[in-house]
C-alpha cells in the first residue's frame, strides 16, 4: 500500500505541484503551463520562483491543475487551519457533481458592477432567472447587466429564461467579496421582518483575545450549517435566497498584540 505523501509547508507543496505540471505537460515551457492553469503568466513565474504563499485562488488553481486536489486542505491550512476543511468541503461537492472551480479574472472584473454581479448570481441559481424578475429586482438595468454577461457569453438565453454557460463553482478573491457585502445588504428587507423570511444581528463591544477566537469560532460553525443547507438537493427550489455571514474589529490587528503562535493570516 502506497502511503499519501506528507506535506507540511508551502515550498513542499508548491515542488509538488510544479512537478507534477511538468509531468503532465512534458513538452510545455513554464507559459503555457500557466497558461494552460489560469494563472497570469508573469504571476506564475512569481510564484515558481518565491518562498512566499499566493493568494488562496492561485493556490486552488495550482492544486486543481497539477491534479493535486488530495491535499487542498493542507494546502488551505496554511492560510487559515480552521477555514481548510469547510473549504475542502467545498471543494469535494464540486468535484462529486462534476463542477469545475475556476478563479476568472474576467468574472472579477466584471463583477465590480454591483449589478452585473446579482444579474449573474441570480443566473446561476437551478432554475436560472426570468426576464421579467430580473427586472423585479434591477428594474431596467438588470437588462443592461445581461446584455454585458451576453456578450461575455458568461449566460445564455432559454425560452426567456437566464442561465450561467458553465456550472463552474467561482472562486472569488477576498476583496471582491468585502465588495459585495454591501451589495447584498442593500436586498435585504425590512418589510420581511416578522415573516418567517430573514434574519439579521448586529452587536459590538471590547473584547479580549479568548473573546475574539470565540465569536469567530461560533462563526466558522455557523458557516458549517449554512454551507450544508445550501448544498443540500432536497432544499433546491427556484427563490433566488442569499446568506452573507461576518466579523472583525473596527482596528487593524497590527495594533493588538498577538501572540507569535496564534498564526492569524488573513
Amino acid at each position: 500500500m502506497q502511503l499519501q505523501e506528507s506535506l507540511e509547508t508551502w515550498d513542499q507543496i508548491l515542488a509538488k505541484c510544479l512537478n507534477d505540471l511538468k509531468t503532465r505537460y512534458p513538452r510545455y515551457n513554464e507559459s503555457q503551463i500557466a497558461d494552460e492553469v489560469g494563472i497570469a503568466r508573469a504571476t506564475f513565474n512569481r510564484i515558481a520562483n518565491s518562498k512566499k504563499l499566493p493568494r488562496l485562488s492561485n493556490i486552488i488553481k495550482l492544486l486543481i491543475g497539477s491534479g493535486n486536489s488530495s491535499i487542498l486542505e493542507q494546502a488551505m491550512a496554511l492560510h487559515d487551519k480552521e477555514l481548510a476543511p469547510l473549504l475542502k468541503t467545498t471543494m469535494a461537492i464540486s468535484f462529486e457533481q462534476e463542477n469545475k472551480i475556476v478563479f476568472d479574472e474576467m468574472l472579477e472584473k466584471l463583477f465590480e458592477d454591483r449589478d452585473v454581479f446579482v444579474t449573474y448570481m441570480m443566473a446561476s441559481t437551478n432554475d436560472g432567472v426570468s426576464k421579467q424578475n430580473l427586472i423585479n429586482v434591477l428594474g431596467n438595468v438588470g437588462l443592461e447587466a445581461v446584455s454585458v454577461l451576453l456578450d461575455k457569453n458568461v449566460i445564455y438565453e432559454i425560452d426567456g429564461v437566464y442561465k450561467t454557460t458553465s456550472n463552474a463553482m467561482v472562486v472569488r478573491s477576498f476583496d471582491s467579496v468585502k465588495k459585495h457585502l454591501s451589495t447584498y445588504a442593500r436586498f435585504y428587507k425590512t418589510e420581511h421582518v416578522g415573516m418567517n423570511w430573514n434574519y439579521v444581528h448586529s452587536y459590538s463591544n471590547g473584547r479580549n483575545l479568548e473573546g475574539v477566537a470565540k465569536i469567530r469560532d461560533i462563526h466558522r460553525r455557523y458557516h458549517k450549517e449554512i454551507q450544508e443547507a445550501f448544498n443540500d438537493k432536497s432544499l433546491e427550489g427556484d427563490i433566488p435566497y442569499f446568506s452573507v455571514g461576518f466579523c472583525d474589529s473596527f482596528t487593524s490587528i497590527d495594533l493588538h498584540q498577538i501572540p507569535s503562535d496564534q498564526g492569524l493570516i488573513q
